[in-house]
């Protein structure tokens, strides 16, 4: 619902009489907020100063609770502050220490890899990928990452099976992959063969997930 057209100014109940289920108002908050910075640079270039628009302005207080910022703060403490260190500098707005090659700096937390300094080099839940590369199969490392342990043959071939269902392309996608141009970047045709195959396989993984652990 947009302003300055032909559609006259219906409220919500009566374009829910009329059977419509959702209405959107796209630009009024926008041309009510460019209308006011108008009035507040003619002021300020009239009076030189804001004082007199004081009246018409939220107040830090009424700005904050309006954003709910003690919330979002206290959720930014929670998740961005692993330690009362960090925390305070953070709260002090201390500039951040130089770590050369980011030595030292936490990028993140998972229980999936570890990066062993010794000659173990990069490890998936305790197995050196090299020797996962080497000796097991893709299913059984997907597998691995999955459900935190590698399969018995059983679950092997259950799992393997359950990849098999699922690997037959759509219709769509292979008409797809029948028009595009061979001189396309594959990493192009990867991305937007995703984009196609997502609609009908997301989640097949993740529900088999659920049915190997009810």
């Amino acid at each position: 619902m947009t302003e300055f057209g032909k559609t006259p100014y219906l409220s919500v109940g009566e374009f829910e009489d009329l059977g419509y289920r959702l209405v959107l108002f796209p630009v009024t908050a926008l041309r009510m907020a460019t209308k006011a910075i108008e009035q507040m640079l003619v002021e300020l270039k009239t009076h030189g100063t804001q004082r007199d628009l004081l009246e018409r302005m939220h107040t830090r207080q009424q700005l904050y609770d309006l954003l709910r910022y003690a919330e979002y703060e206290q959720r930014d403490r929670q998740f961005h502050s692993t330690d009362d260190d960090h925390a305070t500098s953070v709260r002090q707005h201390k500039a951040p220490t130089y770590s050369p090659g980011l030595d030292g700096v936490l990028a993140g937390e998972t229980k999936l890899c570890h990066v062993d300094e010794g000659e173990g080099g990069l490890r998936y839940l305790g197995y050196a990928v090299s020797d996962l590369a080497e000796k097991a199969r893709f299913e059984e490392v997907a597998y691995l990452l999955l459900f935190g342990k590698l399969p018995t043959q059983k679950e092997l071939k259950d799992f393997t099976t359950q990849l098999a269902a699922h690997s037959v392309l759509p219709g769509p996608v292979e008409t797809f992959l029948g028009m595009v141009p061979p001189a396309a970047r594959p990493m192009d045709i990867l991305e937007d063969q995703r984009l196609a195959a997502g609609h009908d396989r997301s989640g097949c993984l993740r529900q088999f997930s659920r049915r190997k652990r009810s």
